[in-house]
C-alpha cells in the first residue's frame, strides 16, 4: 500500500468562526461538550424526552483544537515538555520526543513514566541538536565521547548533551566546573558540546578513567580534543 501526503491545513477549522473553548469536563445538565465525555448524554436524548441539542460552537471548538495541533505538526512543530501533561498521563513514554527550551535541542525519553524536565534534569533523556547535519559532516565538525562500561565501550550514537546542562558555568569555581565535567564524561553520552570558554581545576577531583575509548570534545564547532585513550586520567 502506498500513501500520498495529505494537503496542509492552512487555516485551523473555524479560525474566524463562532466557537467555544472546550473544557476538560462535559456539562450534561446544560448539554455542553467536554474532553472527558465528548458530547454528553443529554445531547443524545430526544427533545421530547428532555434532551438538549448539541451546540455548533462546541463542534467548532473541538475541530479548532484538533486542526490547530495538526497545522502545528504539519509546519514541523515539535511539542515542548509540559509538567502538567506529564502528571496527567503518568509521565512521558520511552521514545517520546520534546523540544528543548532553547528551541534547537530535541530530547528523547530513555525511560517510561518520565516526569522529569529535560531542560533542568536530563538524566532520563537523550539529545541531539537540530540543524547540525552540515557541522557533523564537516571534517573535525563532530565531537564524540565514548564511555567505558565494564571494559566495553557504551554505544550512545547520535545523542548530544552540553556541558552547561551538566552544570558547567562561568559563574562556578574552576573546581566545581571540573566536578561537573567529570559527571558529563561519565554520563555515557557519545556527543558532548559546548559553546562557552571555562576554567577547570582537576587538582581536587577524583580520578576520571576511561578505558578503551575514543574521547573527543567539540567546542563551538571546532575540534578541541581528539585522541585514542587506552586509559585517560584527569586528576
Amino acid at each position: 500500500m502506498s500513501k500520498s501526503e495529505p494537503a496542509k491545513i492552512i487555516t485551523p477549522f473555524a479560525d474566524s468562526g463562532l466557537r467555544d473553548q472546550i473544557p476538560a469536563n462535559a456539562d450534561n445538565s446544560h448539554g455542553r461538550a467536554g474532553y472527558d465525555l465528548g458530547f454528553p448524554p443529554s445531547n443524545m436524548t430526544l427533545l421530547l424526552q428532555g434532551g438538549i441539542p448539541p451546540k455548533g460552537q462546541d463542534m467548532n471548538g473541538i475541530l479548532f483544537d484538533v486542526t490547530s495541533i495538526l497545522q502545528y505538526m504539519q509546519a514541523g512543530g515539535q511539542p515542548t515538555f509540559d509538567a502538567d501533561l506529564a502528571a496527567a498521563i503518568g509521565g512521558y513514554p520511552k521514545g517520546s520526543m520534546v523540544l528543548g527550551s532553547d528551541g534547537v535541542t530535541l530530547w528523547q525519553s530513555k525511560v517510561d513514566s518520565n516526569s522529569t524536565d529535560p531542560n533542568t534534569d536530563p538524566a532520563n533523556w537523550g539529545t541531539f541538536d537540530i540543524g547540525l547535519k552540515e557541522d557533523l559532516a564537516a571534517p573535525g565538525g563532530a565531537g564524540t565521547i565514548g564511555s567505558a562500561n565494564g571494559g566495553n565501550l557504551q554505544d550512545v550514537t547520535d545523542q548530544f548533551i552540553t556541558l552547561e546542562q551538566y552544570g558547567v558555568s562561568s559563574s562556578n569555581t574552576a573546581a566545581d566546573n571540573a566536578a561537573a565535567f567529570k559527571v558529563a564524561i561519565e554520563s555515557g553520552h557519545q556527543n558532548i558540546r559546548t559553546s562557552g570558554t571555562y576554567e577547570f581545576d582537576f587538582s581536587g577531583t577524583p580520578a576520571l578513567s576511561i578505558s578503551n575509548s575514543s574521547m573527543s570534545l567539540d567546542m563551538g564547532g571546532r575540534q578541541a580534543y581528539d585522541k585514542k585513550l587506552p586509559t585517560h586520567n584527569c586528576d
